[in-house]
């Protein structure tokens, strides 16, 4: 097992001498007065807030480019480290991607979280994962510290006593209720029922694929190429079913349930995990997190589920990008092939999509299929991950 060292940007607000104490590598973010651009590390927290009371207007901030991110990393996997490279939330600032898009070219060696916290909310985080990797820790337990770290404040809002969470109004009820249970985002989506949205009628008949459609235009036919390609796009729902679990549920409420489940040879138990819950009284499998674990005994734990207020539906996202490499100008690698996802129409919020997080790169286009129409769709900014999936905001794009 590979050391684990910390890599953060100076959104955390750590001294260098608790940097060089703990072997944290600090990327400077910019800061922007006006038209001048200051490197954080030239800057002292002191020389910023008299600055920023001195400017005529608030003080900006430029990411690093994601060249530097790839340096730093690469500087440590040389050296032998595994990385855990901890940012300034996504929904605020391009750090979060820059790091990500450095990250790509490592694989698992290195580990990008979002922390969600700014300042000293960061730091803390900073320096809790700093402590786990100095002592000896794995990556992936350093990466759940950092994680776990992150969703205090969530956690706070949504399981601690009700006295303490106002924005929770419904107490949650005492039940004993049965319910099936499964986990993991291929096997949930074999569950999920694709949009029942209609398709648009093609001017040579309904219910064509777009790929057909293309091919009908161009040739007068549908070709077999096309028909073996439209054969993926369809997840079978009924093939190799999955082995639900069964739980019973001790208490519920609008937020979600809490159960007590036997989690002996669960090793996919943990926070941050994507289930999809039924209740036997009940057909509709709803989406949900766990958000909650603590382990009662060697046998058992107690387990808080957040079920998420969208109703998920089964799309698929066709890669608009063209493949980099092709026999006799067709794409035989499969990279082609669509990606089945779950796309989340958002209440109070955007729409949002949960896709594997090996298709995920920032501003990436797809085009979907199961909307209804030929919609296109942007990658934005991400909203939650954890092993195995992601959500993230799902932009209007152009065809």
């Amino acid at each position: 097992m590979n050391s684990v060292r910390i890599v953060a940007d100076s959104g955390c607000d750590l001294s260098p001498a608790l940097a060089e104490e703990y072997e944290i590598t600090i990327i400077p973010v910019f800061v922007r007065f006006g038209e001048e651009m200051v490197s954080s590390d030239h800057l002292t927290s002191d020389e910023f807030w008299q600055r920023a009371a001195d400017a005529s207007a608030p003080p900006g901030t430029s990411s690093p480019a994601p060249g530097t991110f790839l340096h730093a990393f690469q500087k440590l996997v040389d050296a032998g480290h595994d990385v855990v490279c901890l940012t300034l939330p996504g929904k605020h600032s391009g750090t979060f991607n820059a790091a990500w898009l450095a990250a790509e070219e490592f694989g698992d060696r290195v580990r990008v979280v979002d922390t969600g916290s700014f300042s000293l909310g960061m730091g803390l985080q900073v320096l809790a994962a700093a402590r786990e990797a100095l002592a000896g820790r794995s990556a992936d337990f350093v990466q759940r510290t950092a994680e776990s770290l992150e969703m205090l404040d969530h956690l706070q809002r949504h399981w601690s006593s009700l006295a303490g969470r106002e924005q929770r109004r419904a107490p949650r009820e005492s039940i004993k209720r049965l319910a099936d249970v499964t986990h993991g985002l291929t096997a949930i989506l074999n569950l999920m029922k694709p949009s029942n949205k209609s398709s648009a009628t093609s001017p040579y008949g309904s219910g064509l694929n777009y790929s057909e459609e293309d091919d009908v235009q161009v040739y007068g036919f549908i070709t077999d190429r096309t028909r073996e390609r439209v054969s993926h796009m369809h997840v079978q729902a009924n093939a190799n079913p999955h082995e639900h679990e069964r739980w019973v549920m001790h208490d519920e409420s609008e937020c979600g349930y809490g159960a007590v489940v036997e989690s002996r040879d669960k090793d996919w138990l943990r926070v941050g995990a994507l289930i999809s819950v039924k209740p036997h009284d009940s057909t509709a499998w709803k989406l949900g997190v766990i958000r909650r674990l603590s382990r009662l005994d060697d046998d058992n734990s107690s387990v808080g589920i957040e079920t998420l207020a969208e109703i998920p539906e089964r799309v698929m996202l066709h890669d608009t990008t063209t493949p980099d490499y092709t026999v006799n100008g067709l794409d035989n690698s499969g990279a082609t092939l669509p990606h089945p996802s779950l796309w989340l129409q958002g209440k109070n919020g955007p729409d949002s999509v949960i896709i594997d997080p090996v298709h995920f790169m920032p501003g990436k286009t797809f085009q979907v299929n199961g909307l209804g129409e030929r919609e296109h769709i942007s990658l934005g900014n991400p909203i939650e991950r954890s092993e195995g999936w992601i959500r993230v905001v799902a932009e209007p794009a152009k065809s």
